[in-house]
């Protein structure tokens, strides 16, 4: 076999003489000039050359030639870059008593990713084994402990969130928090922008949209009151960290200085599902998550002792398009308590913060916003 290589305005053109081998198609001789200005992944009928020939005979054009047989080119504008490995990584403790669509977050990460991580903390509610008996594929479980005395801020979320990250062992990392689901509308979606940031250098890490239902799953809440965008995908380059209370990431430079990532937009979405679970799980919900944050006073002072539906929301909008297909079932079996949420039970919105949705809706622009990242194109 003989390689040569030339360039031109698309790139480098690599060439080869193959032996006789059978493809898809048929037979491609001995003297059958097999081209690529992108090569990036094994063509299947060509094995013989997996560093020069990407895509597959199906992306070729083949040229009768009366001396040497066939002639093999493909079509540069046909060649798909190769994409690259990634690692799911998620945590959860007491999964089934705090209302988590755990399960669902974990058949997400399986669909999109090459291994799924998840730190699975010490429950007493039987989370672990309905974990184990969904039987999620290439999914590694890791058993951890919380420190149930670090109420500082929440931190102790981005520290379970970290212990995963550690165990990632792929290219890019794809994080979902438990009550964070993907629709599979978007699949395609995300694959390219993660290959296309994987081309970008400058690119560290990419932005996702939010859909924040509450009460229900029928309504979302809107304006300022709601994060509206946060990393959730990202280079694995063994620097990044979770940060704060695990809502974003920060990476370490080479003289180890922690700093915001460089993340670019994307039209991905989340579907965040954590103000929809049933008022005696959003009850346990509170408890556990708020008593991250403070001492027990606050919690005695502050969280209700009753089982209710959630009421903070200052607004509220019908959610009209579908659910990830994963969540139907989980829809369809809470209808019988969801029914009972009332949208109209709200609080008054305060006067700045109306002000502020009132800019935003003109404008697109949100005074003030918190951005836990460096927007790049």
């Amino acid at each position: 076999m003989s390689i040569a290589g030339r360039s031109s305005g698309s790139g480098v053109i690599l060439s080869a003489r193959l032996p006789t081998a059978r493809c898809c198609s048929g037979i491609v001789s001995t003297s059958s000039p097999v081209t690529a200005a992108q090569p990036r992944r094994t063509c299947t009928c060509f094995p013989i050359l997996p560093p020069l020939v990407a895509g597959t005979c199906n992306d070729a054009v083949r040229k009768y030639n009366a001396r040497t047989s066939y002639k093999v080119v493909l079509r540069t504008s046909y060649l798909k870059p190769s994409m690259p490995r990634i690692s799911g990584i998620t945590f959860i403790r007491n999964g089934i008593e705090r209302g988590y669509p755990f399960i669902e977050c974990l058949a997400t990460l399986a669909r999109l990713c090459d291994e799924v991580v998840v730190a699975v903390g010490d429950s007493t509610d039987g989370t672990k084994e309905a974990i184990l008996h969904a039987d999620i594929p290439q999914l590694r479980i890791l058993d951890t402990r919380w420190d149930d005395s670090n109420r500082l801020g929440g931190t102790e979320l981005a520290r379970q969130t970290n212990i995963a990250l550690r165990h990632a062992r792929f290219e890019w990392c794809l994080y979902l928090q438990a009550d964070e689901i993907l629709h599979e509308d978007d699949d395609d979606l995300l694959r390219r922008e993660i290959a296309r940031a994987d081309r970008s250098p400058d690119v560290e890490a990419l932005l996702f949209q939010w859909l924040h239902f509450y009460g229900s799953y029928d309504y979302i809440g809107v304006g300022r009151q709601w994060y509206r965008r946060e990393i959730r995908a990202f280079r694995n380059t063994g620097n990044v960290l979770s940060w704060g209370d695990a809502q974003g990431f920060r990476t370490r430079d080479d003289r180890g200085r922690i700093r915001k990532l460089r993340a670019r937009q994307t039209e991905v979405r989340i579907f965040h599902y954590g103000w929809v679970r049933h008022p005696r799980a959003m009850r346990a919900k509170h408890y556990a998550l708020n008593r991250l944050y403070h001492d027990d006073a606050w919690l005695q002072e502050n969280l209700p002792t009753v089982e209710e539906f959630p009421q903070g929301c200052y607004e509220l909008a019908r959610y009209e398009g579908t659910h990830p297909a994963v969540m139907l079932p989980r829809i369809e079996r809470d209808r019988q308590w969801t029914v009972h949420f009332d949208p109209a039970r709200r609080p008054r919105k305060p006067l700045l913060v109306a002000l502020s949705d009132w800019l935003e809706r003109r404008t697109g622009w949100r005074p003030g916003e918190y951005r836990n990242f460096i927007e790049v194109d």
